[in-house]
């Protein structure tokens, strides 16, 4: 469902820069297809989450601590 979304929406993304081509905006056109293969991946509220979190959180203390006997 969610992909199927996202599909719908790169689509209708597309058709506007079309329109803005045949009506020669090339350069919005340009700047629409930029956008949309710039679009992050389609994600649940949860995926999102995890996703902010790891950008957020050191990926481990170990690797701060010296090595001790």
């Amino acid at each position: 469902m969610l992909t199927e979304t996202r599909d719908e929406v790169i689509r209708g993304w597309h058709g506007v820069a079309s329109q803005l081509a045949k009506e020669g905006q090339l350069d919005l056109a340009y700047d629409v297809k930029r956008f949309v293969d710039q679009m992050s991946p389609p994600r649940t509220e949860r995926q999102w989450t995890a996703h902010e979190l790891r950008q957020h959180v050191p990926t481990s203390r170990a690797q701060d601590r010296p090595i001790t006997r």
